[in-house]
């Protein structure tokens, strides 16, 4: 490690420079124990997520039907955290 390279921030988790967040829209399928969700892409496939700490503090209250924004893990597409509620779940492009 270099000496003088600066400490990361605290309390801010920094994204890695290679790993780029891919952010989609779904619907809530389904609401699971333990805070988590099954939400439906639109190419069909399904996605398990909880909620974004962001989201949380806002108290961010779904149900099925609900459009959502989820930001999948680049690590596991299967896999993702709700930033909040998506004010066109149909898209309107």
């Amino acid at each position: 490690m270099d000496k003088n390279a600066s400490p990361p921030a605290s309390g801010a988790e920094q994204p890695s420079p290679g790993i780029a967040a891919s952010i989609v829209v779904g619907t809530v399928a389904a609401v699971l124990p333990s805070a988590l969700y099954r939400i439906s892409l639109a190419n069909g496939h399904s996605v398990l997520a909880g909620l974004d700490p962001e989201a949380r503090k806002r108290l961010v209250r779904l149900t099925p039907g609900d459009g959502v924004r989820v930001r999948l893990s680049p690590y596991d597409f299967s896999r993702g955290r709700i930033l909040g509620r998506d004010p066109d779940p149909g898209g309107s492009a």
